[in-house]
């Protein structure tokens, strides 16, 4: 597997971890850190569930988009992508747990 794939691979990983740990974060009533989450009239587990994955939808058709637009330095882009999901997934994981 090449650079590009392992870090498309680790990037949606991320993202999908990051799914169930807000909805669960959610469940026990944990401080949700994404703004964008918190501005939302969020009334059950359902329109939870849309709204999170929906925004991951977005940032990862975003992130696509943007890499389809450019052709050199591919590898570098997605890289800072995934250090940045990987930050935020060890932000939030440490966030819950120290509940």
């Amino acid at each position: 597997m090449d650079r590009l794939k392992a870090l498309w691979f680790a990037f949606i990983v991320g993202n999908i971890y990051d799914i169930v740990l807000s909805f669960i974060a959610w469940r026990y009533h944990s401080i949700e850190l994404n703004p964008i989450l918190s501005s939302l009239t969020i009334d059950g587990y359902s329109s939870l569930l849309e709204a999170l994955i929906g925004l991951k939808l977005i940032a990862i058709s975003i992130t696509y988009l943007i890499l389809r637009g450019v052709k050199d330095y591919k590898v570098l882009i997605l890289t800072i992508a995934v250090i940045g999901t990987m930050f935020i997934v060890t932000w939030d994981t440490l966030n819950f747990l120290a509940l």
